[in-house]
């Protein structure tokens, strides 16, 4: 059994062919209690990773993986 976040076609794609990833810039943004990890979509940042020392901040819906995050 296999547990992972990563897409199986990802996961087993053809080892001859090499897969092509673009380079993504990350901003970092410095919350309350944590960083949140953002890339910048047509003006928009994406959640792509978070960190915080507050376990109630991992289910706010706020800093979900992938939502847009709302700069003040």
């Amino acid at each position: 059994m296999l547990y992972t976040a990563r897409p199986l076609e990802r996961v087993y794609h053809d080892m001859n062919e090499p897969e092509e990833e673009k380079e993504v810039e990350l901003k970092e943004i410095t919350t309350e209690n944590g960083i949140i990890y953002a890339e910048n979509v047509d003006g928009d940042y994406y959640i792509r990773s978070f960190s915080s020392s507050c376990m109630s901040d991992y289910l706010d819906e706020r800093y979900q993986l992938g939502s847009i995050y709302h700069m003040d």
